[in-house]
């Protein structure tokens, strides 16, 4: 639900980020399911689009996270 909203529009992707959302987001990126990580990996791809939430990637140390999860060895090619 959250990859729909964040993929909407700018005003629900800057909305779900108001509301603190990429801490989670990423957390579950580094430990959630296969199907969960291609989910959550969509959201995060949506909301780093707006140059304004794209800072706090770093600021919640999702660099090494969003590498980690796209490796061939993270299980799942669509991450």
């Amino acid at each position: 639900m959250v990859s729909l909203l964040a993929s909407a529009s700018n005003a629900s992707r800057r909305a779900i980020f108001d509301e603190g959302t990429l801490g989670p987001l990423l957390h579950l990126l580094d430990s959630g399911s296969l199907v969960l990580k291609e989910r959550v990996a969509a959201a995060i791809q949506a909301m780093i689009a707006d140059p304004a939430c794209a800072w706090a990637l770093s600021a919640y140390g999702g660099v090494s996270i969003l590498i980690a999860a796209s490796c061939p060895s993270s299980g799942s090619p669509a991450v």
